[in-house]
């Protein structure tokens, strides 16, 4: 049965903070301890061999001249300075026939461990270097042979204590077990306080996120957090989850605003439906009764076609609901201009028309050039002139729609794109308008990668200006042939 713990994240960067430093010093420990070991050794080695050749030139003359009796002691003794920086160096000689001839007197009582096979091979002229049990320590022997005139006359045998060697070594690897012990406990708690500060923002974003989704009126964009002053990933996030609050917050500000808006668009025309319906209920003339009747059907258009317009602008959010084929904007302009209907003594004519094909939706751009048109016949009044114009650029076509109406005040110009934004609210309402054509105008210019603004001057009209790319040269569009021309 699998056990899958949650350990906190903090929690879990410690550990592998601690389990790396671990894995390093357990390597650094292992790779000091034998490098130090080897370089002792190799000291004892060196002491070891040195000995053994002062005493080889003290006590071999020549090959006439093989060893039969003992070394005499001045020949074993070595110089007192020399046995004070290399205590516990023992000496032992062989003759040719492998014969104990003598022994140092500083030889501990039992003597040295034999090693015959040593011997042996000495006085075949091999060397032998080897780590042999000693009582209470080790001892490092050297076993090589006593050479006179480049032929062995015997053999001689140099031994060392590694008692201070072990000792040291024992010492020493305490010494990094304590240090590995300390680096891994500092490791696992600076581990863990660097993970706290480093995830103290995310920390700060969960209880932003918690808070959100429990309580449907906190605000997001006042919930920002403080960005580190480091500009690392930690800190690149948190600036992130700044700006997704920040839109968050003016995305739930506009439904609100959208909700309130609709609510109210709707309250209206509802409030004179249910009035109509209450006057026919009473006793009054035909011709008040087709009054009420007709002001209902009028609302109850304007209902629909509100409706219409909110299905609209949430499909548009969807690029998908927008079919891409080429279309000549010039050709749309003047089925609006056509079709378009203003009041006696309102002029709606079409000014310079290019020819300006872009990849977009016939029925979606008509729909914005009707909706600029008959804003601008509603605040248009006559004798006044609406002129339609598409003018082709380098790369792009720009249809702009003119008015001699009543004009905007900048402070409105940047505003009056929103959903259900008016100038002002009262006429807006009295001639008609629903407060989203504008809003559809832009989505829809959106939706094909233009753009939409407006010029106006108060008192003297306005011009409304889409920009949209043109249509590269050699694009074909296979379904754009199937649809029916403009009318």
């Amino acid at each position: 049965m699998r056990l899958d713990l949650a350990l906190p994240v903090r929690l879990r960067l410690a550990l592998w903070s601690a389990a790396l430093v671990t894995a390093t010093l357990a390597v650094a420990a292992y790779i000091s301890n034998a490098t130090m070991r080897d370089a002792l050794l190799r000291d004892v080695d060196a002491t070891l061999m040195e000995r053994a050749a002062q005493i080889e030139a003290r006590i071999v003359v020549s090959p006439d001249q093989p060893l039969s009796e003992p070394p005499m002691p001045w020949q074993m003794a070595t110089d007192a300075i020399e046995e004070y920086s290399a205590p516990g160096i023992y000496v032992q000689v062989y003759d040719a026939s492998g014969k104990l001839l003598a022994t140092s007197s500083n030889v501990p009582i039992g003597g040295l461990p034999k090693d015959e096979w040593a011997v042996e091979l000495a006085l075949l002229s091999q060397p032998d270097l080897t780590i042999l049990p000693g009582g209470r320590a080790r001892l490092r022997v050297l076993t090589r042979p006593l050479v006179a005139e480049g032929q062995t006359v015997g053999a001689i045998r140099v031994a060392a204590s590694l008692h201070l060697l072990d000792t040291f070594l024992q010492r020493f690897e305490q010494l990094l077990l304590l240090v590995g012990v300390g680096g891994v406990i500092l490791s696992l708690i600076g581990g863990w306080v660097l993970a706290s500060r480093a995830l103290a923002p995310v920390y700060a974003m969960t209880r932003i996120a918690r808070r959100i989704a429990v309580d449907d009126q906190a605000a997001p964009e006042a919930m920002v957090l403080t960005e580190p002053p480091q500009g690392d990933e930690i800190g690149l996030l948190a600036r992130t989850f700044n700006e997704m609050l920040t839109r968050l917050g003016d995305v739930f500000r506009r439904q609100r605003e959208f909700i309130a808006d609709t609510s109210h668009e709707l309250r209206t025309p509802l409030t004179v439906i249910r009035t109509s319906l209450d006057l026919l209920e009473l006793d009054l003339p035909a011709e008040d009764r087709r009054a009420s009747l007709r002001e209902a059907r009028e609302e109850v258009d304007r209902m629909s076609r509100l409706i219409a317009d909110l299905l609209f602008l949430t499909e548009a959010d969807d690029r998908d609901a927008i079919v891409h084929g080429r279309v000549d904007l010039a050709e749309v302009a003047r089925a609006v201009v056509r079709r378009a209907r203003g009041p006696e003594g309102l002029t709606i004519r079409p000014g310079l028309l290019d020819w300006a094909v872009v990849l977009g939706d016939r029925d979606r751009l008509r729909q914005l050039l009707s909706n600029l048109v008959e804003n601008a016949i509603r605040y248009t009044a006559p004798p006044g002139d609406v002129i339609v114009t598409v003018r082709r650029l380098s790369d792009r076509a720009v249809v702009s729609v003119v008015d001699t109406g009543i004009g905007i005040t900048p402070e409105h110009h940047a505003r009056i794109f929103e959903r259900f934004y008016r100038v002002d609210r009262a006429r807006a309402r009295s001639l008609g308008g629903s407060g989203l054509g504008l809003a559809i105008v832009r989505r829809i210019a959106e939706a094909h990668g233009g753009t939409v603004r407006v010029e106006s001057t108060p008192g003297r009209g306005s011009e409304f200006i889409v920009e949209l790319p043109l249509a590269p040269i050699a694009a074909i569009d296979a379904e754009s042939a199937q649809m029916p021309a403009a009318v």
